[in-house]
């Protein structure tokens, strides 16, 4: 731990086998974490030393075909420098034209995302993922037949995780008329469009997802 910010450790026995023990070093004594629960580990020096151990459950015998997944890492405690846009350039719908639900983000065909995940102390972290979330139509939100679809991105040794989403060919909904002004000239738009809604959602492992959403 070089920063002192907090860190999270977690035994994942997917098959549930209870074959596996996870211990922290702390005060000369080995202490029991439970499995398959974060444990946030805090209030650490910088440079302090985290010593972990797995061992088997004394209690049952281990099969070799059983494995677990040992995570230990930084807490992803906030993020900063979230944007979700449209091509540049693009035609916006204002709210006087449309008002539920605000159009926040608008696209022609493709979509860029951007987050970048810090620590408990503010420092970026690396490793760490981040899931851009989109729906492609608004007015089945909450039909559980029309799922989010997942875009999942690693962050870099800057913390930043981004990519794109092509939304394809759009198959209206709704059409508005809209003014605008440039140069001088009143140019009046008649749009056709659709709906769509997103979110950016990262897993802190502290039983919690923080993250952001728009439409």
């Amino acid at each position: 731990n070089r920063g002192g910010q907090d860190l999270i450790v977690k035994l994942e026995d997917e098959a549930k086998t209870d074959e596996f023990v996870l211990e922290i070093y702390n005060g000369g004594n080995w202490q029991p974490v439970a499995v398959n629960k974060a444990e946030t580990i805090s209030q650490l020096q910088e440079n302090q030393s985290v010593v972990v151990r797995v061992s088997g459950n004394p209690n049952l015998q281990n099969n070799p075909a059983n494995q677990y997944t040992l995570v230990l890492g930084s807490v992803v405690a906030s993020f900063a420098h979230d944007s979700v846009s449209g091509e540049h350039g693009v035609e916006r719908i204002p709210y006087s034209a449309f008002k539920v639900p605000y159009l926040t983000t608008q696209a022609y065909r493709d979509l860029n995302w951007t987050v970048t995940l810090n620590d408990s102390k503010g420092h970026p972290v690396e490793g760490a993922e981040a899931t851009f979330k989109l729906i492609r139509d608004f007015d089945s939100i909450d039909d559980v037949r029309n799922p989010y679809e997942d875009f999942v991105v690693t962050s870099d040794a800057n913390g930043k995780a981004s990519g794109g989403v092509n939304l394809g060919r759009c198959f209206s909904d709704y059409t508005v008329e809209h003014t605008s002004y440039s140069m001088g000239y009143r140019n009046t738009w008649r749009t056709d469009f659709l709906v769509g809604a997103w979110r950016i959602e990262i897993d802190s492992y502290e039983e919690k997802v923080i993250g952001i959403g728009g439409t």
